[in-house]
């Protein structure tokens, strides 16, 4: 049994026990995990029945089994000269089986949870599965990834703001998981632990999505009442202190990067800190001089401070002149990207001048 119908049937299992009344119409249990119960041989067949007569009594009956509670207040995110940094935490809701049976027991609108340190959420870190021979684990993904193409997915984008300190320690508990991903296993027993109320942060190495990000978030700054990483649900997030509804949309693949900017800048007066710009540009730089060449058709920009505040700080005008001028700065924008800044050009074609610039 893999690792998703093992889910299902203890999810439905734990329905059943808290009420002896439980049961799913065949199209309800359709519906849901998008399996059809008869390949599902092992279930309590008391669970299935054969059409839908019980499905308004039993929603109305178990709806309330697992209630989410609001422990905390709900505050806007903080902006400010030292709380500039923005988090972004993605929730989700795929469809996919696993997605379905934890919404069941939730009955909450997200079943996933990521984090992400752009606004392009490009990439999103979590915890699910990674392919279909390789299994689940730690993830790193892209909201333009063939499966958000494919798989329409709900999402909700919420920001918070945090200190440069925090998000620099933020981003070094990032990097532990990212050194020792091949060790990292999906906790799928710690997401029935959870509605019990049972810490699981005994556990190392084993995470699910929402204990994943509530870690990361943790590692920077400090949370109400100390509630552990591991008791919190996708949805809980949403209760969270310091964080704002910034995005959301019936499908993340098409989500707008420009229009979350847009709607930052509108509630908070944001504007993007490019900590890079000058490092990008004094690299571009020294590549310049061990590339003659490119002096006669690349200029940086000069330094002003509407640049720093851009969205995508422009660095460099390029005049192309030819296929071979394009074959160059391609090698440059290469250059870059490999020393980890995300600098890329506008289309570059003959005897039209480009931009390159650098995404934050």
């Amino acid at each position: 049994m893999d690792i998703t119908n093992r889910i299902i049937v203890a999810l439905l299992e734990r329905m059943k026990s808290r009420n002896k009344n439980f049961s799913l119409s065949r199209p309800k249990f359709h519906r849901l995990f998008q399996i059809n119960p008869e390949k599902m041989g092992y279930l309590n067949k008391d669970m299935i029945l054969p059409d839908e007569i019980v499905e308004e009594e039993v929603v109305k009956e178990n709806k309330d089994i697992f209630p989410i509670t609001e422990d905390y207040i709900f505050e806007d995110a903080q902006y400010n000269d030292v709380q500039k940094y923005p988090i972004f935490i993605v929730l989700m809701h795929s469809g996919t089986p696993l997605a379905n049976a934890i919404k069941t027991v939730t009955h909450a609108q997200y079943s996933h949870a990521c984090i992400s340190f752009n606004a392009g959420l490009d990439p999103i870190y979590s915890f699910g599965e990674k392919t279909r021979k390789v299994g689940f684990g730690f993830v790193t993904q892209n909201i333009k990834d063939n499966f958000y193409k494919k798989q329409k997915t709900e999402y909700g984008v919420y920001v918070m703001f945090v200190s440069k300190e925090a998000r620099d320690s933020m981003k070094q508990e990032l990097e532990y998981f990212k050194k020792n991903q091949d060790k990292m296993r999906y906790d799928c027993f710690g997401l029935f632990q959870v509605f019990f109320n049972q810490s699981t942060d005994y556990k190392k190495n084993k995470y699910f999505c929402s204990r994943f990000v509530m870690d990361i978030i943790q590692s920077g700054i400090g949370i109400q009442n100390d509630k552990s990483a591991s008791l919190w649900k996708p949805e809980d997030i949403k209760q969270l202190g310091n964080i704002s509804l910034v995005s959301y949309g019936k499908d993340v693949y098409r989500y707008s990067r420009s229009k979350t900017l847009a709607t930052m800048k509108s509630m908070f007066g944001y504007k993007p800190v490019n900590e890079g710009l000058d490092i990008v540009k004094t690299n571009i730089d020294k590549y310049m001089k061990s590339h003659p060449a490119l002096n006669k058709i690349v200029s940086l920009t000069e330094q002003d401070e509407e640049l720093y505040y851009r969205v995508d700080p422009v660095i460099a005008k390029v005049n192309i002149r030819n296929r071979s001028d394009i074959a160059k700065v391609n090698s440059l924008l290469e250059y870059c990207n490999k020393l980890g800044f995300k600098v890329e050009s506008s289309p570059m074609q003959e005897n039209i001048e480009s931009s390159v610039y650098i995404i934050q």
